[in-house]
């Protein structure tokens, strides 16, 4: 007797994503800094080529932007790890400065050297997922 197989999916082999968000300029999660929020998931295409890692952690922060509330920062300033797996080691680090209606991130990936991300424009009312998510989108040229 064979057993059937349930069908695999690409989220089904995608590994979860988990993006920790702490106040403050941090090099290292666990840091003294406050725990803003923590998100926790993956997020894939259907029936296309799979995401690239800011591309999935920007999907994911889209995806939990309109759903669940965040804090803002009180410094103004945050720093986002992003981790994959059960690993402890983050693969990518996002530093933040938002101040006068203007955010700036420097990201950095595992092994890489960093690089700053465009400017992008927020709002007063924007907590620190929104300001990822703007950070993190892909922008034409």
């Amino acid at each position: 007797m064979t057993t059937a197989e349930k069908p695999s999916t690409q989220l089904d082999e995608v590994p979860s994503l988990a993006i920790e968000v702490y106040d403050g300029m941090h090099h290292s999660p666990g840091c003294e800094g406050e725990l803003l929020c923590r998100l926790e998931g993956s997020a894939a295409p259907l029936d296309a080529l799979p995401f690239t890692l800011l591309e999935e952690v920007n999907k994911m922060l889209e995806l939990c932007e309109g759903r669940y509330s965040a804090p803002e920062s009180a410094e103004g300033r945050f720093t986002a790890f992003v981790f994959r797996g059960l690993s402890a080691k983050p693969v990518m680090r996002i530093l933040v400065t938002a101040t006068q209606g203007e955010a700036n991130a420097q990201l950095a990936l595992e092994a890489a050297e960093g690089h700053a991300l465009p400017e992008v424009v927020v709002g007063t009312e924007d907590d620190v997922v929104v300001i990822l998510r703007k950070a993190t989108e892909r922008r034409q040229s």
